[in-house]
């Protein structure tokens, strides 16, 4: 399973500017799940939020996941996360 976060620095982007990650990584038969967060906006959303609402996608992702794939597929119990891109 892949959680993808999409890039733009906290400030802008979108989920859906991610589609084709998640579409590529699904023809390899990889779970994909891109979420969304709130972007840094002056007096609005203010950091952390945005690390905040990432972390709760994964979590929901990973406490929910059996819910919408195929009961066939086995999850690993192990959980680990493996930071990738800007974040590192």
């Amino acid at each position: 399973m892949i959680v993808f976060i999409h890039g733009g620095m906290y400030r802008f982007g979108d989920r859906r500017d991610a589609r084709n990650v998640g579409c590529a990584w699904a023809q390899h038969g990889f779970v994909t799940v891109v979420p969304s967060y709130r972007l840094l906006r002056p007096c609005r959303n203010r950091f952390p939020d945005p690390i905040v609402d990432a972390a709760a996608a994964v979590k929901w992702t990973m406490d929910n996941i059996r819910q919408y794939v195929c009961r066939r597929v086995c999850f690993p119990v192990v959980r680990r996360l493996k930071p990738r891109g800007d974040c590192c």
